[in-house]
């Protein structure tokens, strides 16, 4: 039977590839491991672990970081500018959209943050020893991540991932089949277990259906936790598991991404990149992440059997004019946008009094996502500023399309 299961999988791996609905938006020029990663929109987004990437436009484009913040284990953002990432044992908070972090949450060398929720103000972060069950812990949050609480556990056993199905009740799953429930917002967890398997990662799709990744296979319940059923696969650890409705759902399983169209009962093979976490920021657009340090996307919700080209390009179907990226910025900085149709396009930038400094883009462009760096130092070639570089201050940069005209600020700070 093995065997058989085995040989299905294989077929299935080689079947989908042919065809994949997944493909290859980035890979890091070596090897590295990616442990998480998180998006607010379909366009921007963080991936972490032995480096740390964000994306302004999708992952049309992908920035590695060069800061101090890898590695990292868990990311989380509340909005556009709030966010969270969990480095060894140091939670970090950024309020500027990434550009600048500080230590949120500090706790003992020896322990690592696994994971992350947030849900406006309230906000849990979990996660264990570096050392295999030799304690956990649990911190609470109501004021957006400014203060923390710790919230006992009685238990050794590592904490592994976060999820509520509503605004009261939600769950922490963990090894040794450790389940902690919440009925109160996360105040205080009654301790429960499922088992005996190392519970990886939990899904709630709606209040009554959810899922469970272990080591042996998933459990699942339709009547909002009261009872888990449990699902073998076979061997290996479902590292995340995320579903799109009740139906259509994703899981990882060592070096393989997971595909069920039936609620989990049923399971194959669609991608075997050696993905290990998984994210769906709506029906259509989803990331996976793994151990190659490849970052996987899909535009049409996984399901559509499309072929995988070297260059994938989805048209963009609005205008979007991004937040440049770094902002503040010295020397340079990324603007980038994309247009739903072709036509001429100028991109310039001005001063707070009006004044152009500089011509960025003035031509006809193809319906496409772009992207140009602007530096300080532009404005030497403009009659207003002879001087070399631009002073310290706020500038806007405007694109004007056809009739789509938008106007956004940036920083200069030396």
């Amino acid at each position: 039977m093995k065997k058989s299961v085995f040989t299905l999988l294989i077929f299935l791996s080689i079947s989908f590839q042919i065809q994949a609905q997944w493909y290859v938006q980035y890979s890091y020029p070596y090897i590295v491991n990616l442990y998480q990663c998180h998006f607010i929109d379909s366009n921007k987004g963080w991936v972490v672990g032995e480096r740390v990437f964000f994306t302004m436009n999708g992952g049309l484009n992908w920035y590695p970081t060069t800061s101090f913040l890898w590695p990292a284990y868990s990311v989380h953002f509340i909005n556009n500018q709030t966010g969270f990432m969990g480095r060894s044992s140091n939670l970090y908070k950024t309020n500027n959209g990434g550009v600048n972090w500080e230590i949120a949450l500090s706790l003992p060398l020896e322990f690592q943050i696994y994971s992350i929720y947030f849900d406006s103000l309230k906000g849990i972060v979990a996660g264990s020893h570096k050392d295999f069950n030799d304690g956990n812990f649990l911190f609470y949050s109501n004021d957006s991540g400014a203060t923390w609480t710790e919230v006992q556990s009685p238990t050794d056993y590592d904490l592994n991932s976060i999820c509520f199905r509503n605004n009261l009740d939600g769950y922490v799953v963990g090894n040794n089949g450790l389940i902690l429930k919440t009925t109160d917002g996360g105040l205080s967890w009654v301790e429960t277990y499922l088992g005996s398997n190392n519970l990886q990662s939990i899904f709630f799709k709606s209040e009554l259906n959810g899922w469970i990744g272990s080591n042996g296979g998933i459990y699942k319940t339709i009547d909002g936790g009261i009872n888990w059923n449990f699902v073998p696969i076979h061997s290996g650890e479902f590292q995340s598991i995320t579903f799109i409705n009740n139906s259509r759902g994703f899981t990882c399983e060592g070096s393989n991404l997971l595909l069920t169209m039936d609620g989990g009962n049923n399971w194959e093979v669609v991608d075997t990149n050696d993905v290990s976490y998984i994210f769906f920021v709506d029906d259509l657009n989803g990331w996976a992440v793994g151990q190659t340090g490849k970052i996987l996307h899909t535009t049409n919700g996984g399901v559509t059997f499309i072929e995988d080209e070297e260059n994938n390009f989805t048209q963009p179907k609005e205008f979007i004019l991004q937040q440049n990226y770094p902002n503040p910025f010295n020397p340079s900085t990324k603007i980038s946008w994309q247009s739903p149709i072709s036509g001429w396009q100028t991109l310039k930038v001005y001063d707070v009094l009006g004044n152009e400094v500089a011509t960025l883009v003035d031509e006809y462009r193809n319906a496409g996502s772009y992207e140009v760096e602007f530096k300080s130092s532009v404005g030497s070639r403009q009659p207003a500023y002879r001087t070399g570089r631009l002073a310290n201050g706020v500038y806007f940069y405007q694109l004007k399309a056809g009739d789509y005209l938008e106007t956004k600020k940036m920083i200069l700070l030396k």
